[in-house]
């Protein structure tokens, strides 16, 4: 079965429709009502802003240290991907689902090879690319890729430390440009 017929593999890829939102109790949810932080239209053009907003939503809600950083970096690479090579566009979906940080990004792209899903050693070192799926996996607590030929969505989860977490209106890019 190629990638390209829809599927998910490894450390969380399923079958299925990539743009389809999950079931409630599966293991991409918490199972309880998600609170939207964050939406952003992604291209070319915004990812610098796009990673200080992951960045400033994640620490407001509570990630810090290796946590926060671990967290941006399996998310930019997300983003990096959906543009390189789903088309040139996405959209990131940044929400708090119980005590967990989702980051979700879903491109209209043909859809990822499962070979690519499959692989669990680091490409080697002289080889262009191929690093963006493996460090996801190694970065987040759950890295799920659901994929076919309309799109991918890739739904990375991090838990979050336990407490209150800082209020936080939804912000757009222009709200960079104001600080």
């Amino acid at each position: 079965m190629s990638g390209r017929d829809g599927g998910t593999v490894g450390n969380g890829t399923a079958l299925g429709d990539p743009l389809r939102p999950a079931a409630r109790g599966d293991s991409s949810t918490g199972g309880g009502e998600a609170k939207i932080l964050l939406i952003l239209d992604l291209d070319e053009d915004c990812l610098a802003s796009t990673r200080h907003m992951i960045l400033r939503v994640a620490r407001e809600q509570g990630l810090a240290g290796d946590r926060l950083g671990d967290f941006v970096v399996a998310a930019y690479e997300c983003v990096v991907n959906a543009v390189e090579h789903g088309g040139g566009r996405g959209r990131l979906t940044l929400s708090r689902d119980g005590g967990d940080l989702v980051c979700a990004v879903e491109d209209t792209g043909p859809g990822i090879p499962l070979p690519v899903l499959r692989r669990k050693d680091l490409p080697p070192a002289g080889s262009l690319g191929g690093r963006g799926i493996w460090l996801m996996r190694r970065l987040a607590d759950d890295a799920l890729f659901t994929t076919g030929p309309c799109g991918t969505v890739v739904r990375l989860r991090m838990r979050l430390p336990a407490g209150p977490a800082v209020p936080l209106p939804r912000r757009t890019p222009e709200d960079l440009t104001r600080q």
